[in-house]
């Protein structure tokens, strides 16, 4: 959840305009016959909002995710995910969110694709951070669950295109059996607050605020978890024209050479960034989406050393920041000092050991190894998400 009123404006004014979201509430009935009654919004951002939902059909709670005209357009590549029985012996099938059905919704603003999916909790984001304590052996086997996900959605044959932790779910616990005003007592009442917007597009408009996962009993969470976000995702053969995952967790190549150059590879290199961060609780590279490309790039550099040719002669900004011969500009210990992996997990987890537990060097060393495998500049070297599944990180 966000308390950032900016946030809440974007989505009021993407509510009020056509191509936008749809303007849902709670108590509306979705679907053919009315099937989903939407209860309390999960999250809400500018290509679509998720709700809470009760599937009157089969008496069970889902998640409705109501998407953008716009984003309904390019709704992404997951139709495999309707049917994952053939798949059900793989690891990975309890950590994927299977599409358990999808239909049109008619709106003031046009037609919105809408996607039924398992009841999704708390991203593993700051906001999960804040309520529950995971022990280190919890986090290596959520990290073990995210491969084996990741590994099953490889299999289908499909790249996920926006893989990062805010697109991993805690699943919940306890709840299927909550009628819906216990259920509304676990994760409060939905509040609605006006729109901060003084223009004529948004006057009169109420943002429904999503759940405020920091207020709701731990107990609820499992440490289970639910890859999703599949909105981006694509053909590995036909890779899109933009990317949608976020800069800092995006590959060199693909900083560099643009969306053309995104695969499986691209997908590695975020699954690398993306378990640092969930064993540490702190980004790798960068401080968030909109981080510049540059600076993710020189954060990389910091790390993992200089980019190899052909990708450093590609770079065309390198020259803002270094000689020909790749010897830095600027030689104060900020720009020019190497941050190795290692350094990086012991360092982390000295800032973040209330949340995540202290990262030992025996720990940090066998981390970095894995990490370093799926973080290496030539694409093709990097290890494979069945081959990370055995680590030996995994067996401490």
């Amino acid at each position: 959840m966000s308390d950032d009123p900016s946030r809440d404006d974007d989505e009021g004014r993407d509510t009020s305009r056509r191509d936008g979201l749809h303007p849902a509430q709670p108590g509306d009935s979705l679907g053919p016959d009315g099937r989903y009654k939407t209860l309390h919004k999960l999250s809400g951002t500018k290509a679509a909002t998720t709700w809470l939902s009760r599937d009157t059909r089969g008496n069970s709670y889902v998640s409705v995710k109501v998407l953008a005209v716009e984003a309904s357009r390019n709704p992404g590549f997951d139709s495999k995910l309707t049917n994952l029985e053939p798949w059900s012996d793989h690891k990975g099938v309890a950590h994927v969110a299977n599409l358990i059905d999808q239909f049109w919704l008619e709106g003031p603003n046009g037609s919105h694709l809408c996607k039924v999916l398992p009841l999704l909790g708390p991203a593993i984001s700051d906001d999960v951070w804040v309520p529950v304590t995971f022990t280190p052996e919890v986090l290596r086997k959520m990290c073990l669950q995210v491969i084996m996900g990741f590994d099953l959605v490889h299999c289908l044959d499909i790249c996920h295109g926006n893989f990062c932790p805010a697109n991993i779910h805690l699943k919940l616990q306890g709840v299927d059996d909550l009628s819906e005003e216990q259920l509304a007592a676990v994760l409060g009442q939905s509040a609605a607050q006006p729109s901060h917007q003084a223009d004529s597009e948004t006057q009169g408009l109420t943002i429904v605020q999503p759940v405020d996962w920091s207020r709701v009993d731990p107990k609820y969470f499992s440490t289970d978890i639910l890859i999703a976000g599949f909105e981006s995702s694509y053909d590995p053969r036909n890779p899109p024209e933009a990317l949608g995952t976020p800069t800092s967790y995006r590959s060199p190549e693909v900083l560099i050479e643009g969306a053309r150059r995104a695969d499986y590879k691209a997908d590695n290199w975020a699954l690398g960034c993306t378990l640092f961060e969930l064993r540490t609780g702190t980004e790798l590279f960068g401080s968030g989406p909109d981080t510049e490309v540059n600076g993710v790039l020189l954060a990389m550099i910091k790390t993992l050393g200089t980019i190899p040719e052909p990708l450093w002669s590609s770079w065309a900004d390198r020259r803002l920041y270094y000689y020909d011969d790749g010897t830095p500009q600027f030689m104060d210990d900020d720009f020019a000092a190497s941050s190795p992996l290692e350094d990086l997990l012991t360092e982390s987890s000295t800032t973040a050991a209330s949340r995540n537990g202290p990262i030992d060097s025996g720990e940090a060393k066998l981390l970095a190894d894995l990490l370093g495998q799926l973080l290496r500049y030539q694409a093709d070297d990097r290890v494979r998400a069945d081959k990370a599944q055995h680590h030996d990180w995994f067996k401490l």
